[in-house]
C-alpha cells in the first residue's frame, strides 16, 4: 500500500504522530495541573493548622510556602521533562515540531493559570472548583497564596520557561518559547485579587467584633468605662 500512496500514507503517519504526540502533552500537563491544585490544598491544612498553634510563628508559615513553591515548580520540570521525548518521536519534521512547541507553550501557559483560577475562586471572583469548594477561610493561607504568585510572576514561571527554552529548542534561536505575558499579568491579578479578598474578610471579622460588644451591652446601665473593653484588646490583637 505504501508503495502505491506513499505521500499520503506518509502524511497520514505524520499526523497521527503529531495527533499522539499533542495528546500525551495534554494528559501529562494535566497531572501537572492536578498536583499543583493538591499542594495548594495541602499548604491550606498546614497554615490552618499553624495559624491555631499557639507554638508555631512566622518562620515555620514561610517554610511551608517555601517547601510548596519548590513542589509546584518540580511538578512543572517533571511535566516538560516527561515531555521531552515526544519530539524525537516525531523525528525531522518541521511543521510538526513547530506545532509541538505552539503546543507546549499552550500547556504551560494552562499549568501557570490553574493558580491563578484556584486563587479567583477561592477569593470568590469565580465558582470554585470541587476541591477549592472545600477550603474554609483561612487568612494565613490567604497571605501565602499572596506570597506564592508573587514568586510565581518575580521567578518562577520565567524560570519553567527558560528550561522549556533549553530543553526543546536548544541553541536554535528560535523564539517559540517565551514567557507568557498574559499569564503574568494574570498571576498578578490573582496575587492582588486574594490581598484584597484578604483585606475585606479582616475588616468583616474586626466589624463583627465591635458591633457584638456594642450590641451585648445594656447601654442605659452600664456603669462609665474605667478602662479599655475586652473588645479593644481583641482588635488590637487582630490588627497586629
Amino acid at each position: 500500500l505504501h508503495s502505491l500512496l506513499p505521500a499520503l500514507l506518509t502524511r497520514l503517519f505524520r499526523a497521527f504522530l503529531g495527533r499522539t504526540a499533542m495528546d500525551a502533552m495534554r494528559s501529562l500537563f494535566g497531572t501537572a495541573c492536578s498536583q499543583m491544585t493538591s499542594e495548594l490544598c495541602k499548604l491550606h491544612g498546614e497554615c490552618k493548622k499553624l495559624g491555631e498553634s499557639s507554638s508555631s510563628g512566622l518562620d515555620d508559615v514561610l517554610e511551608e510556602i517555601a517547601k510548596t513553591e519548590q513542589a509546584l515548580i518540580m511538578h512543572g520540570f517533571t511535566a516538560l521533562t516527561e515531555c521531552q521525548p515526544l519530539q524525537s518521536l516525531l523525528g525531522p519534521d518541521k511543521v510538526a515540531n513547530q506545532q509541538l512547541l505552539r503546543g507546549l507553550h499552550a500547556q504551560l501557559s494552562a499549568f501557570f493559570s490553574s493558580f491563578v483560577e484556584l486563587c479567583r475562586g477561592y477569593a470568590g471572583e469565580t465558582e470554585p472548583s470541587k476541591d477549592v469548594a472545600e477550603l474554609d477561610w483561612c487568612g494565613v493561607f490567604a497571605l501565602a497564596l499572596v506570597r506564592v504568585g508573587r514568586h510565581l510572576e518575580v521567578k518562577a514561571i520565567n524560570k519553567v520557561w527558560g528550561v522549556a527554552k533549553d530543553l526543546f529548542e536548544g541553541d536554535s534561536g528560535t523564539s517559540e518559547l517565551q514567557p507568557n505575558a498574559t499569564v503574568l499579568k494574570a498571576t498578578r491579578h490573582a496575587s492582588q485579587l486574594v490581598i484584597t479578598h484578604y483585606a475585606t474578610m479582616s475588616g468583616q471579622r474586626l466589624a463583627h467584633f465591635l458591633r457584638n460588644s456594642v450590641q451585648s451591652r445594656n447601654w442605659m446601665t452600664v456603669r462609665e468605662a474605667q478602662e479599655p473593653r475586652k473588645v479593644v484588646e481583641m482588635v488590637l490583637r487582630e490588627v497586629r
